[in-house]
């Protein structure tokens, strides 16, 4: 057992992916989704700005608007319906699938690609523009921890902690500013999907934060060991974007039963997340000095 109780990390253990037979399903629509800022948020697409003769990594933007692209969310989510549903793992290339006819549950819902073959994943998702105050912050030089010896799944703990990360307590020299959303700070996009089965919407949903209990805080964005990215989702039926096609129109109650009916078919996995992800501690976790990613 590898010791995590004073890391920002923890580990899922990878089990052998299961795969079945590619299966389109009856489930269409759109969810719009929420994100709400628990802890400052930063998203960058490799852009500097400079202050006070210093140079600072921006948020990303669209338009001039502060976005969280698509593509970003998206690898998020998959991440953790990966280990949510026991798919294959990138970070082990013997776990990988290899026909797209037969796919683990993630590669069949987000899209499969090798060398010799393409699925095309089931949803699409739309950047989410912010709305919320900003402030340049500082992150601690981050250090790659020592790899553990087996196939594992790395995920970020919650804590409030980011408030003792100053440019005093950190040092200039190993260190970097970013432009972050602060906490409170909303966002809003959509995930449209399209074929799915009732167990693929289950399972989407309950990666999206329904079903949880008590209620999950979701990570995104960059610097999560320095206690930035932590955020919570609600996900809520919206308008079909296509009137040609048949759209799911369920109630609150009825995604939220979708979600926990998944839920008790992955409730070892369920309940790894749920013990490390269900609150946001308001100390300082770990040592700023010594932070791995």
């Amino acid at each position: 057992m590898i010791d995590t109780e004073r890391k920002p990390y923890f580990y899922m253990p990878q089990g052998k992916p299961a795969r079945a037979k590619f299966e389109s399903g009856a489930h269409s629509g759109r969810l719009r989704i929420s994100i709400t800022a628990r802890t400052p948020l930063h998203f960058g697409a490799g852009l500097l700005g400079v202050q006070d003769e210093s140079f600072v990594h921006l948020l990303s933007r669209e338009n001039g608007r502060i976005s969280l692209p698509g593509s970003g969310f998206k690898g998020a989510l998959r991440a953790l319906y990966e280990a949510l549903s026991d798919s294959c793992n990138p970070g082990s290339p013997a776990s990988h699938c290899v026909d797209k006819n037969e796919l683990c549950p993630a590669c069949a819902l987000f899209g499969f690609m090798n060398q010799r073959q393409t699925r095309k994943g089931k949803l699409h998702f739309t950047s989410f523009a912010a709305e919320g105050a900003t402030q340049i912050l500082w992150l601690p030089q981050l250090r790659a921890p020592k790899p553990p010896d087996e196939p594992l799944r790395k995920f970020y703990k919650h804590s409030q902690g980011w408030g003792d990360i100053t440019e005093s307590s950190i040092g200039r020299k190993n260190a970097s500013q970013l432009e972050c959303l602060l906490p409170g700070a909303a966002l809003e996009g959509a995930v449209i999907y399209q074929g799915l089965t009732e167990n693929e919407l289950g399972g989407l949903l309950f990666a999206l934060g329904l079903g949880w209990d008590p209620p999950a805080y979701h990570k995104l964005g960059y610097g999560k060991p320095a206690y930035f990215g932590s955020a919570s989702l609600t996900a809520r039926q919206g308008a079909a974007q296509n009137t040609l096609f048949p759209s799911d129109n369920f109630t609150p109650d009825e995604l939220a039963a979708i979600a926990r009916r998944w839920r008790e078919r992955h409730e070892a996995n369920a309940k790894v997340f749920e013990k490390e992800w269900t609150s946001i501690g308001s100390g300082q976790h770990w040592d700023l000095a010594t932070l791995t990613y």
